[in-house]
């Protein structure tokens, strides 16, 4: 899939909103299952993978090998969801 995902970005970078449409869909499932894996909240999970996904697109340009978008969006979601759990993280009881 590397060279199929690097032709789809390269597509996106040059404006082809379908291309990235590919992309989500080719990846959508996977990004919410491991967003749930990390956080273990359904909705919580569906809002991190739009995140994810939204942040991918805007984040684009700073993909340096286009052939590496399915690690690179993995990456992403993992610092979404690590993001989302140090902000929700049980206050610790004072001593």
């Amino acid at each position: 899939m590397g060279q199929e995902d690097a032709r789809l970005v390269q597509a996106t970078r040059g404006g082809d909103r379908e291309a990235f449409a590919q992309l989500v869909r080719r990846y959508r499932d996977a990004v919410y299952g491991a967003a749930y894996h990390r956080v273990g909240d359904f909705s919580v999970a569906e809002d991190l993978t739009q995140d994810a996904l939204i942040q991918a697109y805007v984040r684009l340009g700073e993909l340096r090998d286009p052939g590496r978008f399915a690690s690179w969006l993995f990456a992403v979601t993992r610092n979404l969801c690590n993001q989302h759990l140090w902000e929700h993280r049980p206050a610790q009881p004072a001593r």
